[in-house]
């Protein structure tokens, strides 16, 4: 679902699992909130705050086939 988010645009908060913080690197705005309910409604709180769409579109380009294609020959 993470995915799917940046690629429409949306800012993201999640927890750190998977390659999460891996993917949202580079999108803004997004955060990778802490286990504790008080830390995950305090970066909501911040996200949905600033009321921004993130730059996903731009960094979900590296999710395409094309990208995924290109990655796999270089191996």
């Amino acid at each position: 679902m993470v995915k799917e988010a940046i690629a429409c645009g949306l800012p993201v908060v999640s927890r750190d699992v998977g390659d999460v913080r891996q993917r949202l690197t580079a999108v803004r705005p997004s955060q990778v909130a802490g286990d504790s309910p008080e830390e995950l409604g305090q970066a909501l709180a911040e996200i949905l705050g600033e009321g921004l769409r993130s730059n996903g579109p731009e960094i979900a380009r590296e999710f395409s086939s094309d990208a995924i294609a290109r990655r796999i020959v270089g191996l």
